[in-house]
């Protein structure tokens, strides 16, 4: 399953194809539409061009991200532990357990080690923001002093390193970036059954300090919020609500995200899960995409 899809600066598309068959990555040539695949042991949704124009892929369940860079027209990993066929994470991890050293004796090739299932990622500056989807139990640290809590790492790119830590909400999913005020939005995909009393809810991270991401407030929306996406004037942040078919509208006009509008998508007889977004050139469309497992019900396009 094709997840994730990010274009380059060297006239190139990358997409991370992630389970139902072998996993890799699948670099395309805008210009002729030409394919070179690269194996890949565990990858799942992310995957973003850093500064210096390597790629970085999220390792899912390997609980790491990690790193490629470009031989012609392919990529190759730069960590030997991910160029096999099938994971093989969980064992390296199982013998460094037993090791008196931990991590210290790990290789610099096998990938960022991150926390709790990276998925989405997106590049600010020389740094890397790493979604983890899976909460945690609290080190004192989670907003409100709850018991578990989900972070988003900050990876230098420069050194390969995790710098900082934001704890969120419950299994934060979706990052959208506004540099310019230097903020980071994420859906916390399972904070209904935590501060949301019932519904997700959207972190405000303030990432003017990588090393100290904080979050700052936080906005409850619909259930199990996904894709996140900001209009082309980053006045507006579009959140999709998977479990209850809609999509919530939030003004950014103010440190705290304020809903404004709910759409709710086209009444067919069917489930349908709005998943991801696309914002058009001219900023006054936006293309929803849904899933369904039954296709031959849904309008032939979904918008707003």
């Amino acid at each position: 399953f094709p997840l994730g899809i990010t274009p380059t600066s060297n006239g190139k598309v990358v997409v991370t194809s992630d389970s139902g068959g072998v996993q890799g990555l699948t670099a395309v040539d805008q210009a002729t539409l030409a394919t070179t695949q690269t194996t890949a042991g565990n990858l799942f949704e992310g995957v973003t061009e850093t500064k210096d124009g390597r790629i970085y892929a999220s390792g899912g369940n390997a609980n790491r991200v990690f790193r490629y860079q470009w031989a012609g027209p392919k990529l190759e990993s730069q960590d030997l532990t991910q160029e096999a066929t099938f994971p093989i994470h969980g064992a390296v991890d199982g013998v460094v357990g037993r090791s008196p050293a931990g991590n210290q004796v790990v290789p610099a090739v096998d990938g960022i080690r991150v926390t709790s299932y990276p998925g989405q990622l997106v590049t600010y500056g020389d740094y890397v923001l790493a979604a983890g989807t899976l909460s945690e139990p609290s080190d004192g640290a989670c907003p409100g002093k709850r018991n578990a809590c989900g972070r988003v790492s900050v990876i230098d790119s420069r050194t390969d390193t995790v710098v900082g830590r934001a704890p969120l909400g419950l299994d934060p999913y979706g990052l959208a970036l506004d540099p310019a005020r230097k903020l980071l939005y994420v859906t916390n995909w399972a904070d209904e059954a935590g501060r949301g009393n019932g519904v997700g809810t959207v972190s405000v991270v303030d990432v003017s300090t990588p090393t100290a991401p904080k979050e700052i407030s936080y906005t409850k929306v619909g259930h199990h919020p996904s894709a996140i996406q900001l209009s082309a004037d980053r006045t507006k942040l579009f959140v999709a609500n998977t479990n209850d078919d809609t999509v919530s509208v939030l003004d950014t006009t103010r440190e705290q995200a304020r809903l404004v509008q709910h759409w709710t998508l086209p009444d067919v007889p069917i489930e349908i899960a709005p998943f991801t977004f696309k914002i058009a050139k001219t900023g006054d469309l936006i293309g929803i995409a849904v899933t369904t497992t039954d296709p031959a019900g849904l309008p032939l396009s979904t918008g707003e």
